[in-house]
């Protein structure tokens, strides 16, 4: 959320049922940094009356005109997130394991001249869920990373001007979000992947004109 408070509680905390589970919701910051990143998960343990076991982290910001602001949401936030889960419940603190879920991007695997700094952010991003899903790290922590990058979603993040370098370039993208992906598909593959124990350090694409596909990585020369 970009306001200009701390992290921390900043909404009322509401409670309902949904099929046979409960949903639990509390407004807070990603924004700025000025709280206890625990705090977050307390809370989802306190609702739910059980330990925390997934994640997913969907916070994001489209926007090259506040860039830091993008750079701190996008990728310092995935960061935070990501360790604070390891930390929570990870194996090698007497956790149970689990995973945790990353939004990558299409725009963090090739060049973004509409979006640059977005677009580094999210190579960040698949970076982080590359790392901390490797085998070394699974076999410390337990946990299964991996990122979903999703071309364009249909949602009010792409259709703001202002998330524009080159505010000219607006005009074009109004027509490739005719395409856009509802943003229901989205969430039905990142259930797939919390269900899915197999998969670990992987990035997935989700897009209309290709579909579903694991995205395979050349190795790298170390020297």
């Amino acid at each position: 959320m970009q306001d200009k408070k701390p992290l921390g509680f900043i909404g009322k905390s509401v409670s309902g049922s949904w099929d046979s589970g409960t949903i639990a919701w509390n407004l807070c910051s990603r924004s700025t940094f000025g709280g206890s990143d625990e705090e977050v998960f307390k809370f989802a343990k306190d609702a739910f009356r059980s330990n925390v076991s997934i994640v997913v982290n969907c916070a994001g910001l489209l926007n090259e005109q506040t860039w830091k602001l993008c750079i701190q949401v996008n990728l310092i936030g995935s960061t935070i997130i990501a360790r604070t889960a390891i930390e929570q419940f990870g194996k090698h603190n007497g956790g149970a394991g689990g995973c945790v879920i990353l939004i990558g991007s299409v725009a963090g695997m090739s060049a973004a001249p509409h979006w640059p700094v977005y677009s580094a952010s999210k190579h960040g991003v698949i970076g982080l869920t590359r790392g901390f899903g490797s085998p070394r790290q699974f076999k410390h922590h337990g946990i299964r990373f991996n990122c979903l990058s999703p071309a364009y979603v249909d949602t009010p993040m792409t259709k703001n001007k202002d998330a524009f370098l080159f505010k000219e370039d607006f005009t074009d993208s109004r027509e490739l979000a005719k395409l856009a992906l509802p943003p229901a598909d989205v969430a039905a593959q990142i259930v797939k992947l919390t269900e899915d124990e197999n998969q670990n350090g992987d990035v997935v694409v989700i897009s209309t004109s290709r579909g579903v596909e694991k995205v395979e990585f050349p190795p790298m020369p170390l020297y």
